[in-house]
């Protein structure tokens, strides 16, 4: 069966580390294919939050 959709989280870190055990939306970069289309992926120089909604929702 080929992938619809792929996601793999590339950096990871938190704006105010003391919290990481509390925050639930962390920020780096990730790989994301959907259907074959690369939405994004290292070197774009883009960064936004990674959710913990986001993660477990690409398990469903």
């Amino acid at each position: 069966m080929d992938k619809n959709f792929e996601m793999k989280i590339l950096t990871q870190h938190w704006i105010d580390e003391k919290f990481k055990d509390e925050d639930l939306c962390s920020q780096g970069e990730i790989y994301l294919n959907v259907n074959g289309v690369i939405v994004t992926q290292s070197g774009l120089d883009e960064e936004g939050g990674i959710s913990l909604l986001l993660i477990h929702g690409s398990e469903m």
